[in-house]
């Protein structure tokens, strides 16, 4: 929370309610705090979520390379090339880690790597800045590039509030987990989260080119099947 507020103090934030097409009436400084309060909120939970998805061997910094290399292509795009160099040495980074934690891994994230990573995209989301593209199509890109991680982390959150058990307490009921336990290898399981990541960076990158009302339809089909895949998931008769 500290971190995500230096963010916010350095001029950092996201600009959602400040926009004119959410005003209705008020003092403006109203919508400048819940603008505030969105961007902690992101970034304190996106941080948590790729250390909640750390449940295996290469599969946080797999997530965190897929999103880089999209952030990279579209901030390449958007003239923003400070940023895109930036995620390009980020990308090279997490490449050079997962030879040496991919399995039979000889280095590991742990609590802090897994957070860096997290909170660098969480930052890297809110710098992006869409050039020449409808802002009501490009809301959600940032969404779609780390989802993974946060259908982790709601899953977990709802399905233990559901059960009456503590949230933040550790245990291996997480997506990956899940996955091992309806037969899937462990490394079929890491490689079919991943798969999912550049399956979602891929839906993003075609909606950023789209529309507003075809690219809306693209993502409510998206929170559509994460409905799906959660209630698949966590039912009574597989967990």
């Amino acid at each position: 929370v500290l971190g995500a507020m230096a963010v916010v103090l350095s001029g950092v934030s996201i600009q959602v309610f400040e926009n004119s097409a959410f005003y209705i009436g008020g003092s403006p400084l109203i919508y400048v705090w819940l603008d505030r309060f969105l961007t902690v909120f992101w970034l304190v939970g996106v941080t948590n979520a790729f250390n909640l998805v750390d449940s295996m061997d290469g599969l946080a910094l797999g997530l965190s390379g897929w999103a880089l290399a999209f952030f990279m292509l579209v901030t390449y795009d958007s003239n923003q090339i400070a940023l895109s160099m930036l995620t390009a040495l980020l990308l090279g980074i997490c490449l050079g880690l997962y030879f040496f934690n991919a399995p039979p891994a000889h280095l590991f994230l742990g609590d802090s790597g897994a957070q860096l990573l997290g909170f660098l995209l969480a930052v890297i989301a809110i710098l992006y800045n869409p050039l020449d593209r409808y802002q009501a199509s490009s809301w959600f890109l940032p969404i779609l590039l780390v989802g993974v991680p946060i259908f982790d982390t709601s899953l977990v959150f709802f399905s233990r509030l559901r059960r009456g058990k503590p949230v933040y307490q550790a245990g291996r009921d997480h997506t990956y987990h899940r996955l091992v336990a309806l037969g899937i290898g462990a490394e079929r399981a890491v490689q079919l989260m991943h798969l999912a990541a550049l399956v979602l960076s891929c839906i993003a990158f075609i909606a950023l080119g789209l529309p507003p009302l075809p690219a809306n339809l693209l993502f409510a089909a998206c929170l559509f099947f994460a409905v799906l895949a959660f209630y698949y998931l966590d039912h009574p008769q597989r967990w």
